[in-house]
């Protein structure tokens, strides 16, 4: 089991446990990992395929997407995303729907975005032409309102991508129906 947690150098990092104190670590010297004060900054941990997917600071400062097989030497940064931002993808709300993880991410243009990924950067990229993104149930003034893209992943209940439907729920039950290519 992967988890966060300040080291015995008030970093915040990955551990790693099998339920066991003897079996509990820190995992260190994670190449290309930040090493500034507070460490990675690890958050959105999900499994994923065997491994877990996550956002972490890199040893620029920059936050981008992540991958780890539980241990330092296979945990790394998935870089040379075409498309991202050069300052960082900055994943948030990493969630698992039929095999693939979505997230909200920043594009080059540094704009927030709807992305997926198979957790590869071949297979990592921002979710296009969206036609329409309208929350069923979430009414102002009796009419539907449209949600900002930045929230995407967050309130998707529908999700159309090439013909296929796919539904997912979020904490705050609202519905979204989106049209694109995947």
């Amino acid at each position: 089991m992967l988890f966060t947690a300040y080291g015995s150098d008030t970093f915040d990092n990955l551990w790693v446990t099998d339920g066991t104190s003897h079996g509990t670590h820190e995992l260190t010297n994670i190449m290309g990992a930040s090493t500034q004060p507070g460490g990675m900054l690890a958050s959105g941990l999900v499994a994923y395929h065997g491994e877990a997917l996550f956002s972490a600071l890199d040893s620029t400062g920059q936050r981008g997407l992540w991958s780890t097989d539980g241990t330092a030497g296979g945990t790394h940064e998935i870089t040379g995303i075409s498309g991202a931002s050069a300052s960082g993808i900055n994943p948030t709300d990493l969630t698992v729907v039929n095999g693939s993880v979505f997230f909200n991410g920043l594009d080059d243009s540094g704009h927030s975005g709807l992305w997926v990924t198979d957790g590869n950067s071949a297979g990592t990229h921002e979710i296009t032409n969206i036609q329409a993104l309208t929350a069923v149930g979430y009414t102002r003034n009796s009419s539907h309102r449209s949600l900002p893209r930045s929230r995407a992943i967050l309130t998707v209940a529908n999700m159309t991508f090439s013909g296929k439907t796919t539904t997912a729920r979020s904490a705050f039950g609202t519905t979204a129906r989106l049209r694109g290519r995947s």
